[in-house]
């Protein structure tokens, strides 16, 4: 994936975060644990990629 889409789906995971303090019940923790999960995810795979480009430069 690319770097632009993965923070865009960072960011979505964190809106899903804020929108569920808005509702109530258990979508509230639907939505906080898909948000979270989301954003955990597309941000360790940024962080891994962004890792990987630094290395390839470094090492040339």
């Amino acid at each position: 994936m690319k770097d632009k889409s993965l923070l865009v789906l960072l960011n979505i995971g964190l809106l899903l975060v804020m929108f569920s303090r808005a509702t109530s019940g258990m979508m509230a923790n639907a939505l906080i644990l898909n948000g979270a999960a989301l954003a955990v995810i597309c941000g360790v795979m940024y962080w891994r990629q962004a890792k990987q480009k630094h290395t390839k430069k470094t090492d040339k």
